[in-house]
């Protein structure tokens, strides 16, 4: 019996590795097909995809006010408060690669967030500072003035989710000398 019980746990092990992924204390890493790491957070479920994606247009203001409160402020945030220091941020801004994306609906308001890295770049960043980033982003509003819906999966332009995804803005933070 106990042989048995070990043998499962193993193939249970094996299996898991093989498809590539591992958990953290917050997080789900999954590597996809194409050779990225897909970095989710653990017992959550994007539920907005349920609304049906949007492809929006964006004016040139709408764009700016994205990059500067949406994707930056966030970010700057945690630098302010103390939890990334100038000296891990320009670590970060050296090497790492991690791409954020953001879940949101027609209000602008995040509600899904997760993370992955494209194959032949890599992430410096720690599980706990993962989940500062990710705590950070979510709730965040973005401007969704002058956001025009150009097509939605579901033909609605008054219920839809949209997503914004980037590279953790680093050059574009203020940091201070501690």
């Amino acid at each position: 019996m106990k042989k048995n019980l070990l043998m499962i746990v193993v193939i249970l092990l094996s299996a898991t590795t093989l498809k590539g992924q591992t958990d953290s204390q917050h997080f789900l890493y999954e590597k996809s097909n194409s050779g990225s790491v897909i970095i989710k957070p653990k017992n959550e479920i994007n539920r907005i995809l349920e609304k049906g994606g949007a492809l929006l247009e964006l004016t040139s203001d709408t764009r700016t006010s994205w990059g500067e409160y949406s994707r930056v402020k966030p970010l700057q945030g945690l630098v302010n408060d103390g939890i990334f220091s100038k000296q891990r941020i320009l670590e970060l801004k050296k090497e790492d690669k991690t791409i954020i994306e953001v879940f949101f609906d027609e209000t602008g308001i995040v509600s899904y967030v997760y993370f992955w890295v494209i194959p032949g770049t890599k992430s410096l960043l720690t599980d706990q500072e993962l989940y500062d980033i990710f705590q950070r982003y979510k709730g965040v509003k973005y401007d969704m003035t002058g956001v025009k819906v150009i097509e939605s999966e579901k033909g609605s332009k008054t219920s839809f989710y949209s997503s914004d995804f980037f590279e953790l803005p680093y050059e574009d933070l203020k940091i201070s000398t501690p």
